[in-house]
């Protein structure tokens, strides 16, 4: 498909214009790893519900996941692949550092 061209020639683009370290990458890959529990590459809504249910009472990394959601419904898409994660944690900055802390936190 297309967007699989997309990824392979796009992602250094993103990377220049987002400024992000190969640390950030690490820690959203560890984010989105926790998330995409069937290893599809993908997140969908009933994982990210999941990983809601696993964030507990910490508000901020619970916000975090709703907005993850709505944003999974404003691309009327049913999955978010890494590339677009990576996009929406650059973009959501505190929430994103909050989830990730979240889950470093041993269980």
């Amino acid at each position: 498909s297309n967007e699989d061209e997309d990824d392979e020639n796009g992602n250094k683009d993103d990377e220049d214009e987002y400024q992000i370290s190969q640390e950030d990458i690490d820690q959203y890959r560890k984010v989105f790893d926790f998330l995409d529990e069937d290893k599809s590459g993908r997140i969908d809504k009933s994982e990210i519900m999941n990983g809601i249910s696993s964030a507990g009472p910490d508000g901020l990394s619970v916000e975090i996941l709703y907005e993850l959601l709505a944003r999974l419904d404003d691309q009327k898409g049913e999955e978010l692949s890494f590339k677009a994660f990576t996009r929406f944690m650059v973009e959501s900055g505190d929430g994103a550092s909050s989830l990730i802390q979240l889950l470093s936190q041993p269980k």
